[in-house]
């Protein structure tokens, strides 16, 4: 996806009323018939950077509701296909070409990784010096710039756009 199409996606999203979870729940259902994955079961996780998430082992597609309700319809519904084709191959399969060709077979792009944000970072990670600033999700305790060797300070991110300003 070229820049301009990502913040064109990201114009879209912030524009766009959060959708329903329950919208979400009944596609994923229907879905899950369509391919005779009438076992499993869909729930919605506080994931902040992925999609989806199979687990083989209480048979249940867990999607972030972070996710659900700002990515469009077309991403839901790849993502949804994407861990569908997991549970139709099995967990040895991983994103092999076994995988890959189950999932192009059920209408899904095969594509590993989603390049969706739909979830602010809630730290920025920086060096005391200003060698560098990142978002982080959650803080980790120990590190150190890789330039100067300073610890690094996470400060709450809504803090650091106000001192940025």
């Amino acid at each position: 996806m070229s820049s301009a199409q990502q913040d064109s996606e990201s114009v879209r999203q912030a524009t766009e009323p959060k959708r329903c979870l329950q919208t979400v729940l009944d596609l994923a259902y229907r879905l899950l018939a369509q391919h005779g994955l009438d076992e499993w079961r869909i729930s919605f996780d506080h994931a902040r950077r992925r999609a989806g998430l199979c687990n083989f082992t209480t048979k249940t597609i867990s999607l972030s509701r972070h996710y659900a309700r700002q990515a469009s319809v077309d991403h839901i519904t790849d993502t949804i296909l994407h861990e569908i084709a997991h549970a139709l191959v099995g967990p040895r399969h991983g994103h092999n070409a076994t995988w890959r060709q189950k999932a192009r077979e059920i209408g899904c792009t095969a594509m590993r990784c989603h390049n969706l944000t739909f979830s602010a970072a809630k730290w920025m990670m920086m060096c005391p010096n200003g060698c560098f600033a990142v978002q982080r999700h959650r803080r980790k305790s120990g590190l150190v710039c890789a330039k100067c060797k300073q610890p690094v300070h996470f400060v709450p991110a809504e803090d650091y756009d106000q001192l940025s300003s």
